[in-house]
């Protein structure tokens, strides 16, 4: 069995050797067919960015006089500069502004074109919606255009001075799983959050040179599959293979299914090591219930290697856990992925694996390996989303 995996691997990189020499011929043969302007490009324009949820208090400020107006009734309330001590609290539903009050639920700050916004010290370009919750919070809301919105991710998704047709990949990325995220509910106050529960975004001082160039590059550029935006997901390191969506989400998508990686093993994330007491753990898992860890056991594994799920012995039983949920509980920045191997130690565990992140989608490290080898940016997606097409949004 091992030694028909290594044959197998051994013929799975000669084909992708293979695949490298013919690159020059083919990259610049990229055409994209074109999605036809429609009734939802107004819808498209801009992508509302949750910057902060349930917030106390907001610090503003910009160059030039910037209008409020309420969003209730239309109305704008007040257009000024606003200053760098500016701070916008909320009070009885309502905000105060410096000490005046603000007579509405929800207010839209609009700049001065071409200007910017800066919140909590950041700068963003585009508007900046804030709301009062019935708890007494802020809801900040990013209104700014896709192009834009782009920009301000990638740098902080991946490193800006990996090679340009990584960069571009990973823009073609960001914008499409912010397109199939867009406007789908019509009742939500946004289509993205600004950290991981989404992309990470930082506004305009992230941005750099090298991302703006990729961004730019490939503007209006979008995957999809059977004419639909597909679900971009993406992650640092996968370890040798991608996951199957259906292991990891309970989805089954075509362009999602696991494929093997051979561009992403020289990466300071392959190979990890996590050591945790049985105390710890014990308290990580304790929302579940669960006291007094006697032992943790891998009950299956995937055919990626990814752990299938875990029996944990405890005081109160046995529970058996999906490996996903453990993870999340354990936390995603210690225990990086769930492939991998574990070592009991005295009174602790030790956990070896491989890769960072949830592994579905395109493997971050690998378009930077892949890039690296000669493939162009529509060959790194196509590859990593088996089955798509890129097209040109209009």
């Amino acid at each position: 069995m091992f030694r028909t995996s290594i044959i197998a691997l051994t013929l799975g990189m000669m084909l992708i050797s293979a695949c490298a020499t013919t690159h020059a011929k083919r990259k610049g043969a990229f055409y994209p067919a074109r999605i036809p302007a429609s009734s939802e490009t107004q819808r498209l324009a801009n992508v509302r960015v949750a910057l902060f949820q349930s917030i106390p208090r907001l610090r503003v400020a910009s160059k030039e006089p910037v209008k409020i107006y309420d969003m209730n009734t239309r109305s704008m309330m007040a257009d000024s500069v606003l200053k760098e001590e500016s701070q916008l609290t909320p009070r009885n539903q309502h905000f105060m502004l410096n000490g005046q009050t603000l007579l509405a639920q929800k207010i839209r700050l609009v700049p001065a074109e071409k200007d910017f916004i800066k919140c909590n010290g950041q700068r963003f370009r585009g508007q900046i919606e804030v709301s009062c919750n019935a708890r007494g919070g802020l809801l900040v809301v990013n209104f700014v255009p896709l192009e834009e919105y782009v920009k301000g991710v990638v740098p902080n998704e991946v490193q800006g001075n990996w090679p340009l047709e990584a960069l571009k990949a990973q823009a073609v990325a960001a914008r499409t799983f912010t397109l199939s995220r867009m406007g789908s509910s019509a009742n939500a106050e946004f289509d993205v959050e600004a950290n991981t529960n989404s992309q990470v975004y930082r506004g305009m001082d992230s941005e750099r040179e090298a991302t703006n160039q990729a961004v730019e590059g490939t503007a209006h550029l979008a995957a999809t599959y059977q004419g639909r935006f597909i679900s971009a997901f993406y992650h640092s390191n996968c370890g040798g293979h991608t996951a199957d969506v259906r292991n990891v989400w309970g989805n089954d998508i075509v362009y999602l299914k696991g494929v093997a990686c051979g561009f992403c093993d020289d990466s300071p994330h392959y190979n990890w090591s996590l050591t945790l007491s049985l105390k710890e753990i014990t308290n990580l898992l304790s929302q579940r219930n669960i006291e007094f860890i006697r032992s943790i056991e891998v009950m299956g594994r995937l055919p990626d290697n990814r752990v299938l799920s875990l029996e944990i012995v405890h005081g109160g039983g046995k529970e058996i856990m999906k490996a996903p949920a453990f993870r999340m509980l354990l936390g995603p920045e210690r225990l990086k992925s769930t492939n991998f191997e574990i070592t009991p130690n005295a009174k602790s565990l030790v956990f070896k694996g491989k890769g960072w992140g949830h592994g579905v989608g395109l493997c971050q490290e690998g378009a930077y390996g892949m890039a690296r080898a000669g493939y162009g940016f529509s060959e790194i997606l196509e590859y990593y989303y088996p089955g798509i097409e890129i097209k040109f949004l209009e």
